[in-house]
């Protein structure tokens, strides 16, 4: 490991240096961490170094990581990589429980809205589909649960889009409260219900 004078466009990071890729710990770097293993912004194109960046979350700073002891330095960056390999796979495995548990959700109800209680636009759209007898109707009201935002994260890329509301039927987007509106007024609503056999 050469610690590098680089610095880091980015304000999170502290940049505390520079490896060969082709090294044992560069490339131990390079594979589990790979976004905070980038390269060398001030090499040339055939340069092999990257930077390594470390969150400044995690207390790292260029003083404590400049320390005369090579080895110990070393020993700190491998600790702090492992520690970030962990972080990193439980949040990633946690966004893909919430993801399945919503693809779960979507599958087994015949009518499924997520919704945020405050908001006018998902109360229109409850209003609207409670104009029907619907057997199989789940509302999940977003701003009630603690993974909001990994909720709305993992909808947006099932959908395309965070906002709510969201209407599901069948197991199928509908869409939200505007699209969800023109089809009712097309006479389609009821047609996409009784094929979804919710009615």
């Amino acid at each position: 490991m050469q610690i590098s004078n680089l610095n880091c466009e980015h304000s999170c990071c502290v940049v505390v240096g520079v490896f060969e890729a082709d090294t044992p710990l560069g490339s131990l770097v390079a594979m589990l961490v790979p976004r905070l293993a980038q390269k060398c912004m001030m090499a040339g194109s055939d340069c092999d170094h990257k930077v390594l960046r470390l969150p400044r979350a995690l207390g790292v700073n260029r003083e404590s990581s400049l320390g005369s002891n090579t080895e110990q330095t070393m020993q700190s960056l491998f600790f702090i990589t492992i520690a970030l390999v962990i972080a990193v796979a439980y949040c990633d495995t946690k966004k893909d429980d919430i993801a399945e548990r919503i693809t779960t959700e979507i599958h087994k109800h015949k009518v499924m809205i997520y919704s945020k209680s405050y908001c006018p636009y998902s109360q229109k759209l409850k209003k609207l589909i409670n104009r029907y007898a619907i057997s199989d109707l789940k509302i999940v009201e977003l701003d009630k649960q603690k993974e909001m935002k990994a909720m709305q994260d993992a909808l947006l890329k099932m959908t395309g889009r965070s906002t709510v509301p969201q209407l599901f039927v069948g197991g199928e987007f509908v869409g939200g409260h505007d699209e969800t509106r023109a089809i009712e007024d097309r006479g389609e609503l009821r047609k996409l219900l009784l094929k979804a056999h919710a009615l």
